[in-house]
């Protein structure tokens, strides 16, 4: 319930939130090996949180971090804002 109301919530949220960034106008262009790229808000919103969370994996002071169970509806709020990035989601279960 502490988990899993807040999810469900924020999944609405996060997808509300997530079709706005689409929305974006491009920053940056640039060419590749002759192929054109295109970075906006959204990507690097998402590549930003996927570098932190990694970090969870990386340093070893964080790897051994545990989280208190008054921080579940946070993690819920978090796992359902995020709902379609499941590497997140696991991150944060793995270190509850």
């Amino acid at each position: 319930m502490l988990f899993g109301l807040p999810a469900t919530v924020f999944a609405f949220v996060g997808a509300k939130v997530l079709n706005l960034l689409t929305e974006l106008p491009t920053l940056v262009n640039f060419v590749f090996f002759e192929k054109t790229f295109a970075t906006n808000w959204m990507k690097i919103i998402i590549g930003t949180l996927l570098i932190l969370f990694s970090l969870f994996d990386i340093i070893p002071t964080l790897k051994k971090m545990k989280f208190n169970e008054k921080l579940l509806p946070l993690g819920g709020i978090l796992s359902g804002f995020l709902v379609d990035y499941q590497v997140i989601k696991a991150l944060y279960v793995l270190h509850f």
